[in-house]
């Protein structure tokens, strides 16, 4: 798995192992996992909030677990990973928070008020064209062995947007990290891109795309997050609307646009309909309203 997949399943297998490791897997049953669940789900503190996702991610690392322990042979793990597979755990609720077009807007005016048009057009791409954060300011993998490429203190640049996956006709080429969905965008569509291109001096438009102007190296993802969190406050964008939510408010903004499905999965690099719409769809009023005045036409075209 990617690194920062491996971080995150180290971090909640040591939660594992420091709150249930002492138990034997050969005598674990269904109860065992539900009281488990629950409990990695309670508040940190008397009367805090609840903490679903430490639940879920939790349970999930232990299922990795086991099933690996189920391709070795341990028969133990083979019982514990059937037992699983007949539970179900109540699943945190999903995100409803989403950017809006008026908070990008927003963003890109303090930003350049700040000098840091980097964080504008970072959110512009990210709403427009409906990207992952790391796919527009790319990330810092360890590199053991670098060779080559953008490197930094044992790491290497990798998965954003360059300068040169845009051609002479405006056209970006890029492959969806997560996906692997190679994709073509004509920024000539998208005159909020080429307002925020245009601000970028022909100079400096080489390498990484996007650039801190503060360290002349493309962002880490902690600071990216920081600085973009304070750009946010000051545009007013509320505290439960994050940086990762400007692609369900690109995507819900086509949906409510009228954009048919498929193409709307095909912008976002979505394979699974279910979690395009489930997760990354948050608005439904638009669409809703769509639907009755839709079926109010047809009575009406079909009155006897």
């Amino acid at each position: 798995v990617k690194y920062n997949t491996q971080a995150n399943l180290d971090h909640f297998l040591k939660i594992v192992v420091g709150t249930v490791g002492e138990r034997q897997v050969g005598k674990l049953l269904g109860p065992d996992y539900k009281r488990w669940h629950k409990k990695w789900g309670e508040p940190k503190q008397p009367g805090g909030k609840p903490r679903p996702w430490r639940a879920k991610h939790c349970m999930t690392a232990w299922r990795w677990a086991t099933s690996y322990g189920v391709t070795i042979g341990f028969a133990d793990c083979l019982r514990a990973d059937t037992i699983l597979g007949k539970l179900r755990f109540r699943q945190p609720p999903p995100r409803t928070a989403k950017l809006e077009l008026e908070h990008v807007n927003a963003i890109r005016a303090i930003a350049h008020a700040m000098g840091l048009g980097s964080i504008a057009l970072a959110t512009t791409i990210q709403f427009e064209l409906d990207l992952r954060q790391k796919d527009v300011i790319g990330e810092w993998e360890p590199a053991p062995q670098i060779e080559g490429g953008i490197a930094y203190r044992g790491r290497r640049w990798v998965n954003g947007i360059l300068w040169t996956d845009i051609d002479a006709n405006q056209i970006l080429r890029k492959t969806h990290t997560k996906t692997k969905i190679p994709l073509e965008y004509d920024l000539k569509e998208y005159p909020a891109i080429l307002e925020e291109f245009a601000k970028s001096p022909p100079e400096r438009r080489v390498g990484p795309l996007v650039v801190y102007e503060r360290t002349g190296r493309p962002y880490k993802a902690d600071v990216f997050g920081r600085t973009w969190r304070a750009i946010a406050n000051a545009a007013g964008v509320p505290p439960e609307v994050q940086n990762r939510d400007a692609r369900a408010g690109g995507i819900s903004e086509g949906r409510d646009a009228g954009v048919p499905i498929a193409d709307n999965m095909k912008l976002s690099g979505h394979l699974n309909q279910q979690t395009h719409e489930r997760i990354y769809n948050r608005s439904s009023l638009p669409q809703t309203r769509r639907v009755a005045r839709l079926r109010h036409a047809w009575r009406d075209e079909n009155k006897t």
